[in-house]
């Protein structure tokens, strides 16, 4: 187990400088609408909340971690307090099949909900990563000041109305702001909001359940609405829906091996074929553990 302390430490850290987890900015790791002429003025803020950009960090910082579990080397984590890490250093370490990766399954959503009918638009200066480790790690504090820069960020722009790309994100915006910020802005899930057209998949697959979507925010029932309306051939497993089982985050940055446990005790469950998640850390840690996985956004945006 990685010392929660000193991961405490660096996370708040890392949010305070860059208001993301890893300590990178923003304006580097998030490329995924240039030259996609999105729209700058509509009714839904598009706001990711940074998850699919920082997977491929994460996925690369998560095999660091587990090299360092078990041995007496997570001393070498205190210098990330004091010398940063250069951004070429970590980018020439990340899969950049799996950033390309990552900005398609974006454009996918963006590109869906536009399909859709929704009038939605993008700006990036006032995406950002909503804090959510923060909470889950019991961070308190860090995780308030750090919703509250956020939602005032959000209420100075005048935005009333967010569409959110995972459902992590969705859980802090939706739930959590209102609680420690006072924040009264309508959210909703992509997932929501999509309405069918022809997608043209043509795969059969076993649904994995997101945590937050499942058993937190309950729209299991409407993810599979939507998957009757695409025509997308799907079967549950006995743990799904609001009893779904974990993919293994994000207690990776804790213990990368209890992680990588909890996600292939899962993929006994569903098989490693043909999984299909609406999740970034569901999609890494379940990939991870050898499944072979597709986000929703592939499927219906090929």
């Amino acid at each position: 187990m990685i010392a929660p302390r000193l991961l405490s430490e660096i996370l708040e850290k890392n949010m305070k400088k860059t208001e993301n987890p890893l300590g990178l900015k923003n304006e580097r790791i998030n490329r995924w609408w240039t030259g996609e002429g999105i729209e700058k003025d509509g009714e839904w803020l598009f706001f990711t909340g940074m998850l699919y950009q920082l997977i491929p960090y994460m996925d690369s910082a998560t095999r660091y971690l587990e090299k360092l579990e078990t041995t007496k080397l997570q001393g070498v984590l205190t210098l990330s307090k004091i010398i940063p890490v250069p951004f070429s250093l970590i980018d020439s370490m990340v899969s950049h099949k799996m950033k390309k990766r990552s900005d398609r399954i974006l454009k996918g959503i963006y590109r869906a909900l536009m399909k859709s009918g929704v009038k939605v638009f993008y700006v990036p200066e006032l995406d950002t990563y909503s804090g959510i480790i923060l909470h889950d790690m019991g961070m308190e504090r860090a995780f308030r000041e750090h919703a509250e820069t956020v939602a005032e960020r959000l209420n100075d722009a005048g935005i009333n109305r967010i569409v959110t790309a995972d459902p992590h994100t969705a859980y802090a915006l939706k739930i959590l702001y209102p609680e420690y910020t006072g924040s009264d802005i309508q959210v909703k899930s992509y997932l929501e909001l999509v309405r069918p057209f022809n997608a043209g998949s043509d795969g059969k697959f076993v649904i994995h359940d997101p945590c937050y979507y499942g058993r937190y925010l309950r729209i299991s029932e409407k993810i599979r609405k939507v998957l009757d309306g695409f025509g997308v051939s799907y079967r549950d497993v006995k743990y799904s829906k609001n009893l779904t089982n974990c993919c293994g985050g994000p207690i990776e940055s804790i213990s990368p091996s209890v992680s990588w446990k909890i996600a292939e005790l899962r993929i006994e469950e569903l098989g490693k074929s043909g999984i299909l998640t609406f999740c970034p850390i569901c999609l890494m840690n379940l990939s991870r553990a050898g499944g072979d996985v597709s986000d929703f956004a592939e499927v219906i945006m090929p």
